[in-house]
């Protein structure tokens, strides 16, 4: 993705036909058949926010993309599994 210098607009990426945003408030979105025509003037406009309102937002199908799922940290795995193993070992045996 490439840097772009914008007050809206972080990065900007365009491969095949599908243009990716990142805007500075938050959330990347992929945006389908884009022509390339447009792209190139779009990375060469004035204002990328502006032309981004008027000739992209709500012209083309696009869809977020979701956050990666959180990984608890490994120290926090490792008390779960001791204090599962506690547990285990604290109840009684139950027999059949």
């Amino acid at each position: 993705m490439k840097q772009v210098n914008s007050s809206n607009i972080e990065l900007i990426q365009y491969s095949g036909t599908t243009m990716t945003v990142t805007f500075r408030g938050g959330g990347t979105y992929d945006y389908d058949d884009v022509p390339a025509e447009l792209f190139d003037r779009f990375i060469e406009s004035d204002s990328l926010g502006k032309f981004f309102h008027d000739e992209v937002r709500g012209k083309f199908n696009n869809r977020k993309h979701e956050p990666p799922e959180e990984k608890a940290p490994a120290s926090d795995l490792m008390q779960q599994l001791r204090d599962s193993i506690e547990k285990e070992t604290s109840e009684p045996s139950k027999e059949i």
